[in-house]
């Protein structure tokens, strides 16, 4: 395997649209909460420009493979992004700033981050590694902010423009189709998106197709911006995204050590998200600073159908959980550097409710539903960061937060779990000569227990059934990282080390019971603790005028105690990708190259239980891909890919659902 590797290396370069990274310098906010040069802090910030979401099949799959990150599957229709080895509730996820996790995100996998519609999505920026200090709870493993298009004001004249997109895919029987329109002009500017998608069951490699794994998904967007005065400007944005029933593939189809499928139904139905933004911006206001006023309000439904296999009894599930922010954000850049202060406040309400169908006699029984109905998560912070440059060639970051959360399950007996929280991060950046430079940073984050954490109950994947602790602490974490970064005419590097010492992590502990139908009974407590390190490298090499070079590897171990010594619960192996690109005319890209993952064979008992995980490891692999982008004429382009050339049959890490065989990619764009 090693050897076919490092072939596969020689011969190609990846090409698949999500690999095409961001150019190094791009203006990036989520570091700071203004805006900065990528360049210009200590933080090591990814970004993933518009044209590789563009292509991408669900906003998800835009992050498969970017430095630090790795995309989990747990079905074809929702991904997860596992940022330094961490997933689910231990990664930030923000819409345009606002939170996107809420009071069910669970720290395994989830699916929320496919319910943002990408037809309108400007760019994603992951900040890896602690960002607590700006962001508070959650943002452990680091921090996914996802920054839509805003609609921009005409100076001279009323403007219309606008793009519409077309796609298709073989491997999915994908077919999709976008539709952005932008109205404008010098005081007011309006913008509408729609887009939809419907895929057929997924062919894999060696041309097998999998059972119920299609999906359909459809997403709104409006927003408008008035401007008030010449320094201020308000501002509103309504998202609408809804999967009205996807398969749970790993619960349908029969899993590593299983005989047959765990459920008969399984299915997302719907799951859906609503969210309003409105706001005001003020430049050079009070303090001669930025000043953002922002409310907004998200829901999403995430109800279930489910029925196990030779059962005739159906269970449904709804559950929502309504998430009400209010905030307020400062910041101002001075010419030794800036700073940004901030409060806010987020309270989410969550409804559940289950009940049980019997196929047969068709009666209905109300049960205990799978988070406390009437539950709610507060969360009330200040914040502030200052960046200073001592010297012409140092830039130092410091910040700091104070958190308060209340957490209520609404259970008898059981009063509101409070906590209150200090955390921060300290940056250092040296340029030690024009083209190198070294980044230093150290952080204490933490996540404290949501609702899912203190109040879900019921079955789980893995034959088990959880039963609610509502007494818990919040998890913390100590994270490091130094990096080095080159960049001159022709290359732009970076390569970072990190290393995380998370404790009082919540795990699932067994209580020696079953459940009349043999599920193991577990239930959360704050036994774990976790040591992960690894190494994250981004380069990109300008061999000639017009071709480049891009490389990425990302290596991850991780170990845990639980509380006996054994390997990190589903870390990522070894993976990258390495690609060339070649600009053969002014309107005409060729790119050739390769994705590829080493083995994992380090797993954890949790690993070895899990029916998407072989228990005997999972076996490294290399994909090989193709990809052209035409601009047919001035409106018209064209983009076109040839993934999984050679049709291997592999599954990335931790998915649910092999990876798409040989796939051929069509996009028709044109512009207006």
């Amino acid at each position: 395997m090693r050897a076919r590797l490092f072939v596969c290396v020689l011969l190609a370069a990846y090409a698949t649209p999500h690999a095409r990274a961001a150019v190094i310098d791009e203006i990036q906010v989520t570091a700071t909460r203004r805006s900065s040069s990528i360049d210009a802090v200590p933080a090591p910030v990814s970004v993933i420009d518009a044209s590789v979401i563009a292509t991408s099949t669900l906003l998800t799959d835009a992050l498969a493979f970017a430095p630090g990150v790795m995309l989990q599957e747990t079905t074809p229709g929702q991904g997860a992004a596992v940022v330094r080895g961490l997933k689910g509730s231990e990664v930030l996820h923000l819409v345009d700033g606002i939170r996107l996790n809420n009071a069910i995100f669970r720290s395994a996998p989830t699916q929320y981050l496919a319910l943002v519609p990408g037809a309108s999505v400007q760019r994603i920026e992951v900040l890896h590694g602690s960002a607590a200090a700006l962001y508070g709870s959650d943002a452990v493993g680091g921090v996914v902010n996802i920054i839509t298009r805003q609609p921009q004001f005409a100076e001279d004249r009323v403007r219309v423009t606008g793009d519409a997109t077309l796609k298709l895919n073989s491997a999915d029987a994908l077919r999709a189709a976008a539709l952005t329109l932008e109205l404008a002009d010098d005081e007011l500017a309006a913008l509408i998106a729609f887009d939809a998608a419907r895929t057929g069951e997924r062919r894999i490699g060696g041309g097998e197709r999998v059972s119920d794994s299609g999906y359909e998904t459809y997403g709104l967007r409006a927003a408008v911006r008035s401007r008030i005065t010449e320094r201020a400007t308000m501002f509103a944005d309504v998202q609408l995204m809804r999967q009205p029933s996807t398969p749970r593939v790993d619960e349908l189809n029969a899993g590593f050590g299983e005989t047959q499928a765990a459920s008969a139904e399984f299915f997302f139905e719907p799951n859906q998200r609503t969210f309003v933004h409105v706001g005001a911006q003020i430049d050079d206001g009070w303090l001669g600073a930025e000043w953002q006023l922002r409310s907004a309000w998200q829901r999403i439904d995430d109800d279930r159908r489910t029925r196990n296999s030779g059962s005739r009894i159906r269970t449904l599930e709804t559950n929502r959980s309504d998430l009400f922010h209010v905030g307020v954000t400062g910041g101002r850049e001075y010419a030794r550097g800036g700073w940004t202060v901030g409060a806010e406040w987020y309270h989410d309400a969550v409804a559940s409710t289950r009940r049980t169908v019997d196929l047969d006699t068709a009666e209905q029984v109300a049960t205990q539903p799978r988070f406390p109905d009437d539950s709610s998560l507060d969360q009330a912070a200040v914040f502030g960061q200052l960046v200073w440059l001592p010297t012409d060639r140092q830039t130092l970051s410091a910040g700091i937060r104070f958190t308060d959360l209340t957490a209520d399950t609404n259970s008898a007996g059981a009063a509101p779990l409070g906590n209150t929280d200090v955390s921060g991060e300290v940056g250092w950046l040296l340029a030690l000569t024009e083209s190198v430079s070294i980044a230093a940073n150290i952080g204490r984050s933490f996540r404290a227990p949501n609702i899912f954490d203190l109040g879900v109950s019921g079955a789980r994947p893995g034959n088990r059934f959880n039963i609610a602790n509502g007494d818990l602490q919040p998890e913390t974490a100590i994270q490091y990282d130094v990096g080095v970064r080159y960049v001159d005419d022709r290359i732009s590097a970076k390569a970072t080390l990190f290393r995380l010492d998370y404790r009082d992590r919540i795990a699932s502990v067994p209580t020696g019971e079953l459940t009349a139908d043999g599920r193991v009974i577990e239930r959360n407590e704050n036994i774990a603790r976790a040591e992960i390190v690894g190494l994250e490298l981004d380069a990109r090499y300008a061999l000639r005028d017009r071709l480049s070079l891009l490389l990425v590897v990302n290596a991850v171990r991780g170990t845990e105690f639980n509380p006996e010594r054994e390997p990190g619960d589903r870390i990522p192996p070894v993976n990258g990708q390495l690609r060339l690109t070649w600009s053969a005319r002014p309107n005409t890209q060729l790119a050739t190259g390769v994705t590829f993952a080493r083995e994992q064979n380090r797993l954890s008992a949790r690993d070895v239980r899990d029916s998407r995980i072989n228990p005997l490891g999972t076996p490294g692999w290399v994909s090989f891909d193709i990809a052209l982008q035409q601009q047919l004429r001035q409106r018209w382009q064209l983009d076109a890919q040839l993934q999984n050339v050679l049709d291997q049959r592999y599954r990335v890490h931790g998915s649910g659902v092999d990876a798409r065989g040989i796939n051929l990619a069509l996009q028709l764009r044109y512009t207006f």
